[in-house]
Order: structure tokens, then C-alpha cells, then sequence
């Protein structure tokens, strides 16, 4: 562990896989912040399951507010960059999508099934081996990793629609699409689609402006805290359905909590705080590797501790496994990185 804390701290000097000017700072701190949010989630998840928190816990609640935003998030930082690679190479565009989304999707999609059938009686709900359930990376998607094929998808609509669509126009159907799902009851890998395409879209009409936003704005922490103040009264809106300025009791979509919750990320991450926190940046940068492995780690050390270590408070778990689903991945990585294994493994260029 004493390895990979002095790794990372050579890490935030260079990135090796690009010059520190091909970087942009912002959106790793963006990344960081979020990838530790949906490890933060899946802890409390994890404890949800082995019945140590109820539905009227803090933490649940905490839980519903950073699943408003921060899978939105990333998919508007991906639609971000798309613009720009499929510019400057389409076919590598494809090409990188094929080696650094869709196979890690099937590889630790697989290697995830298999240890959880493997390891079902420590789990929270045990159920016997079942081989039917790697059909589910055709049909459905194991876990976390629904993300990545909904990611998948998203690009190649995204590059298919540039010989007939505009930026623009490829909105429009976005947001056609989010209507539906709002309307419909969908397949759920069709109504991910529908859900998570708009916030792909949004990033990729504001990507030439949003780029480099923190270099023209004055006040990032300002708006940090204007777009957290929406972005916390719509997401209560919704929790609570009770509104004491109206009134009354709402119901509605979740997709202004969202885009306001994205907002407020994406400005916390502009100010010099957060986007000169090189750790948050290098876990931004490897999110890759955390995404795929979390889950796995985090499962993990709740075992340890609640089945073999007998330890059953919250205080100490929590935090524990947090840190080893994120840290866990990161050793895993440094591994991987000494035997020039990044690539072959899919998480990201040698």
C-alpha cells in the first residue's frame, strides 16, 4: 500500500500515457470526483443489501442524491471529447471504443459473473452456480457494467449520425428519445439508452465552449454554489415529493437534479481546489480500472470484515471499503503497468 500512495504521488507529477498538455485537468478532477461517488454508492449498497441500513437511512437518502448526477456526468464529459477524436480519426475513434470500452465490458463482465458464482454463498443474497447468467452480457448487463455498454452504443450512434445529422440534430433526437422513456415502459437496456443519450449530446453541443471554461470564468466556486443549491432543491423535490414553496406534493423527472447536479461537479472541478488535486486528477485518470475492478474490491473487504472479521459498524465499515475500492484497482494497476499489460487487459494505451 506504502507503493501505491508513493506512486501516485510520482503520478500527479506526469501522466504517462499523455503530456501534461494533452490533459485537461478539470475533467479528470471531474472524473475523480464522480468515480469516488460510485464507489461511495456501492458501498452503501453493499451494506443496504446485508440489511445494516434501512430505507430510511441517512445514507440511503445520500445515496439517491449522488445517483442524480453522476452517471450523467459521465457521459457528458464523454460527449465532450467525441467531437474532437472523431475529428481528428474516426476510425481510430472506433477502433479505441472496440479495445477500451467494449472489451473490458466483456472481460470483467465475465471475470465479475464468474467470481460471483463462484463466491455466491458470501454474498448477500446466495443463489447456486448458474452458467445462464453470462448470457447476460448479450441480453441485460452484470452490474455496474451496464454503463459501459450503454457507452458503447451511445458512440457508435453518435458517429453513425454525423453523415446525416448535425450536432444539433443529433440533440434533437436525444432529447425525442428522453421523451419516450419518460412516456414508456422500455427494455432496460433500450430505456438506459434513451435515458443517458441526452446527457452524451449535451456535452457534445458544448464542447467547444466547455473545454476550457475554468480559463474564462472568474468565479468557479460561485457557481459551484449556485448550481449545488438547484441542484439540492430539485433532488429534494423529487425525494420527498413535497414542495413547501408550491404547496403541495410533485412528481416529475429527475433530469433537472441531474443536469444541475452535473453542473455543479463540472464548476467544483474548475476551481483551483479540486482541479490542482492531483490525487482526485489521477484517480480522474484511471477511472477506467476503478470502474471495471470496484465492485469486486469492495464486495470484498465487506465480506472480510462483516463474515470473517465479525465487524458490524457502519463507522468503520464504510469508509474501509471505500478506500479499498478505490485503492485496490490502483495497486492492481501499478501491477499491471510493470509487466506493460494496460492494453492487453483493456484499461487504456501502454
Amino acid at each position: 500500500m506504502d507503493e501505491l500512495l508513493s506512486q501516485i504521488s510520482k503520478e500527479v507529477q506526469v501522466t504517462k500515457k499523455l503530456p501534461v498538455s494533452a490533459r485537461i485537468p478539470w475533467l479528470d478532477a471531474a472524473r475523480g470526483i464522480c468515480m469516488i461517488l460510485v464507489v461511495f454508492g456501492h458501498a452503501i449498497g453493499g451494506l443496504s443489501g446485508a440489511g445494516l441500513l434501512t430505507q430510511q437511512s441517512t445514507l440511503v437518502a445520500i445515496d439517491y442524491y449522488i445517483y442524480t448526477f453522476h452517471m450523467p456526468a459521465f457521459f457528458v464529459i464523454s460527449g465532450m471529447l467525441a467531437p474532437l477524436s472523431i475529428s481528428k480519426n474516426a476510425k481510430q475513434f472506433l477502433i479505441n471504443n472496440i479495445k477500451f470500452i467494449l472489451y473490458p465490458y466483456v472481460l470483467y463482465g465475465t471475470i465479475q459473473i464468474l467470481i460471483m458464482n463462484l463466491f455466491s454463498n458470501y454474498l448477500n443474497k446466495p443463489t447456486p452456480f448458474n452458467p445462464f447468467e453470462f448470457l447476460g452480457l448479450i441480453i441485460g448487463s452484470p452490474s455496474q457494467f451496464w454503463f459501459l455498454k450503454t457507452l458503447f452504443c451511445v458512440h457508435i450512434a453518435y458517429l453513425l449520425s454525423r453523415k446525416y445529422l448535425t450536432d444539433n440534430g443529433f440533440l434533437l433526437l436525444c432529447i425525442a428519445l428522453r421523451g419516450g422513456v419518460e412516456l414508456l415502459t422500455l427494455p432496460s437496456e433500450i430505456a438506459a439508452f434513451f435515458t443517458f443519450s441526452i446527457f452524451y449530446a449535451l456535452g457534445v453541443i458544448f464542447s467547444k465552449e466547455a473545454l476550457n471554461w475554468p480559463a474564462h470564468s472568474r468565479f468557479p466556486l460561485i457557481w459551484a454554489f449556485i448550481f449545488g443549491l438547484f441542484w439540492i432543491f430539485f433532488t429534494a423535490t423529487l425525494y420527498s415529493q413535497d414542495v413547501p414553496i408550491l404547496g403541495g406534493r410533485v412528481s416529475g423527472s429527475l433530469l433537472p437534479a441531474s443536469i444541475t447536479g452535473c453542473l455543479f461537479v463540472f464548476a467544483l472541478s474548475g476551481t483551483k481546489i479540486f482541479g490542482n488535486f492531483r490525487p482526485l486528477t489521477y484517480i480522474g485518470r484511471n477511472a477506467l480500472v476503478i470502474f471495471c475492478l470496484h465492485v469486486l474490491a469492495v464486495a470484498g473487504a465487506r465480506i472480510i470484515l462483516m463474515k470473517i472479521l465479525w465487524i458490524s459498524e457502519i463507522s468503520i465499515i464504510l469508509p474501509v471499503i471505500t478506500f479499498v475500492g478505490i485503492a485496490g484497482p490502483l495497486l492492481f494497476l501499478q501491477i499491471v503497468e510493470r509487466f506493460h499489460l494496460r492494453a492487453a487487459l483493456g484499461l487504456g494505451p501502454n
